[in-house]
C-alpha cells in the first residue's frame, strides 16, 4: 500500500508538468515536444533488448545473477541510437541521450528490487526517473521554443544534462554496492542474452500499441493532434501505471516463486486478481467519468484543446479492459507462452499502426482512439484463451 501511494503521489508530477507545458506552449509545439519523448521511449526500449525482464525471470526462478555486461551493452546502444537518430541538431541528440540513459540504468536495478520485494525503494527508484524525465522535458520545450533569452543557451543545456546524468550513474554505482551478490560482474557473451529478445519484441509491441498513435500522427505533421492524444491518455497512462506497478512490480515476482514451486497455487494466485478486475470494473469506470467532467475543466485550457474532456472520457474504457487483462498477464512471460503472447503482441501491433494511420487520418484523435480501444480488446480476449491453454498444459 505504501508502494501505490508513493506512485500516485510522485506520478503528480508528470501530471503538473503535463498541465503546465499544455498551458506555456501552443497545442502545435508541445506536439512536438511529446514526439521527442516518445522516441526517447523507443530508443530506451531497444536499448535494453528486453535483457532486465528476462533477467527477473532468471533471478526469481533460478537465482542467477545480472550480467553487469548486459548493462554496459544496453548504454552503448543508447549512447549509439541517440546520435544516429536524425534530428536537426545535436544539441537535441544531447537531450534524447539524457532522456534515454537514465530509463535503461532504472530498468535494471529494478530488477534487483522487484525481486527484493523493496516495494518503498523501488517507488522511489522509478518515479525519480520519471522526475528527471519531466525536467527534461522541460528542458527539451526550452530548447525547442525558448523561454528566457539567458536559458535557450545550449552550453547550459548540455551542463545541467551532464549534472543529472552524473546523479544518475551515481546513483546506480551506490546500487550496485548495495545489491553486489545479485550481479555478475564477469563479461559473458558481451552481455548478450539470445532469450531476451522475445521480451524485447513483446516491448516494443506494447510501445507501439500505446504509442502508434503518437508516433505516426507525428510523421503526418499533426502535432495538434499529438497533443490532444497525449492529454486525452494522461488519466490512462496514470492509471495504467498503478496497475503496471501492482502486476509487474508488487506481486509478478511472487507469482514466478509460486509457480516454480505450485503451479496449482500459481494459477489460484492470478484468478483471485482476475476477480478483483471484474469486481473493481463497474464502480472504476463511474468514478473515472466523475472525475474527468469535475476536474479537468479546472486543469486545462478547454478553449485550446475543445474534445479533451469527451476523448479523455471515452479512454475510461481501455482502462477498465487493462485492469481485466493484467492479472492474466503476469503470466505470459512464462517461458511456455511467452511465444503465443509476442505473436499476439506483434499482430495487435501491426493492427493498431494500420488502423491508427486510416482512422486517424479520417477522424483525428478519435479515430486514433477507436484504434487503441479495438487493440485493447484483443489482447483481453488473445490473453484469456492464451491462459486457459497454459493451466491445462500446466496442470494436467
Amino acid at each position: 500500500m505504501k508502494y501505490l501511494i508513493l506512485l500516485i503521489i510522485t506520478n503528480g508530477f508528470s501530471y503538473v508538468a503535463s498541465i503546465l507545458l499544455s498551458h506555456l506552449y501552443s497545442a502545435e509545439q508541445f506536439g512536438i515536444i511529446i514526439g521527442y519523448i516518445t522516441i526517447a521511449n523507443l530508443i530506451s526500449l531497444l536499448a535494453s533488448l528486453g535483457i532486465h525482464e528476462y533477467s527477473l525471470r532468471e533471478l526469481s526462478q533460478n537465482e542467477t545473477p545480472l550480467d553487469l555486461s548486459s548493462i554496459l551493452l544496453s548504454l552503448v546502444i543508447t549512447a549509439v541510437l541517440s546520435l544516429a537518430w536524425p534530428l536537426p541538431n545535436d544539441q537535441m541528440k544531447v537531450v534524447l541521450f539524457a532522456v534515454s540513459f537514465p530509463s535503461v540504468l532504472i530498468a535494471y536495478s529494478c530488477v534487483i528490487l522487484k525481486y527484493r520485494s523493496r516495494v518503498i525503494e523501488l517507488a522511489l527508484t522509478q518515479k525519480i526517473v520519471n522526475i528527471y524525465k519531466v525536467l527534461l522535458l522541460l528542458v527539451t520545450a526550452i530548447l525547442l521554443f525558448g523561454f528566457a533569452q539567458e536559458i535557450n543557451n545550449p552550453k547550459a543545456v548540455t551542463i545541467s544534462n551532464i549534472i543529472v546524468l552524473a546523479s544518475v550513474t551515481a546513483y546506480f554505482i551506490y546500487h550496485i554496492k548495495k545489491y553486489k551478490k545479485y550481479y555478475n560482474f564477469k563479461i559473458t557473451n558481451l552481455g548478450f542474452k539470445k532469450k531476451s529478445l522475445n521480451y524485447l519484441i513483446s516491448d516494443l509491441s506494447y510501445l507501439f500499441t500505446y504509442q502508434a498513435a503518437i508516433l505516426i500522427m507525428g510523421q503526418m505533421g499533426m502535432n495538434k493532434a499529438v497533443a490532444t492524444y497525449s492529454l486525452s491518455t494522461l488519466l490512462l497512462s496514470s492509471c495504467g501505471l498503478l496497475i503496471n506497478a501492482l502486476f509487474n512490480s508488487m506481486l509478478l515476482s511472487n507469482f514466478y516463486k509460486l509457480f516454480s514451486d505450485n503451479k496449482e497455487q500459481a494459477f489460484s494466485f492470478v484468478e483471485k486478481y482476475i476477480r478483483y478486475g471484474i469486481v473493481a470494473a463497474l464502480p472504476v469506470t463511474i468514478i473515472l467519468f466523475f472525475a474527468v467532467g469535475l476536474i479537468y475543466p479546472l486543469l486545462f485550457d478547454t478553449n485550446k484543446y475543445p474534445d479533451l474532456i469527451r476523448l479523455t472520457s471515452l479512454f475510461v474504457f481501455p482502462i477498465v479492459i487493462k485492469l481485466l487483462y493484467s492479472p492474466i498477464g503476469m503470466t505470459m512471460n512464462l517461458e511456455a507462452i511467452i511465444v503465443f503472447k509476442n505473436k499476439v503482441l506483434i499482430i495487435v501491433g501491426a493492427l493498431t499502426v494500420i488502423s491508427t494511420y486510416f482512422l486517424s487520418k479520417s477522424f483525428g484523435v478519435e479515430g486514433a482512439l477507436y484504434a487503441f480501444g479495438i487493440s485493447e480488446l484483443v489482447i483481453l480476449f488473445a490473453y484469456i484463451f492464451g491462459y486457459n491453454q497454459l493451466k491445462k498444459k500446466e496442470t494436467l
